[in-house]
């Protein structure tokens, strides 16, 4: 199906699949019923699965980072990496770029929905991490703040979906 990193709906697999003929053979065959119940599956999976993945440095550095939409490289190539980088005391900033090619070679267009950020290598100086993330179009931003509310910089991992 042509469009990813698009979220495809139960609609996007097509009609509900009908039987034409028995199964006869059920390690060579799937009936409509088997074949519904898996294209409901991979829709609905696909909304959990995060989109890209990156490694924050706490120094605002972009570590490791991977994307669904670049799997013919390792890693990601430069030019599909989303721009990171650090604006202040447990702030952190990407922005991912709104179009890519699908597995086609077409453009797709990627819009980010959620994040998640995991603070890495607590300490015991800087107390317990709570990490927010917001979304607004190809932004996401990331802040980390200590028991005490203060921003501390440390390494996390970020999850967009």
């Amino acid at each position: 199906m042509a469009g990813f990193p698009r979220i495809p709906s139960r609609a996007d697999f097509g009609p509900l699949f009908q039987n034409r003929h028995a199964v006869r053979n059920r390690s060579q065959q799937a009936d409509a019923a088997t074949m519904n119940l898996l294209a409901w599956q991979v829709a609905g999976a696909s909304r959990t699965v995060p989109r890209a993945m990156a490694f924050m440095g706490a120094t605002g550095v972009l570590g490791y980072h991977v994307e669904a939409w670049a799997t013919y490289a390792t890693g990601s190539p430069t030019a599909m990496a989303p721009t990171a980088g650090r604006s202040g005391a447990g702030v952190y900033h990407f922005r991912f770029g709104r179009h890519f090619p699908d597995e086609a070679g077409a453009t797709s267009v990627f819009q980010p929905l959620a994040a998640m950020a995991f603070p890495q290598g607590v300490t015991g100086a800087t107390g317990a991490l709570g990490a927010t993330t917001f979304v607004n179009g190809q932004l996401v931003g990331v802040t980390i703040r200590s028991s005490t509310g203060s921003g501390v910089d440390v390494p996390f991992i970020l999850t967009v979906w």
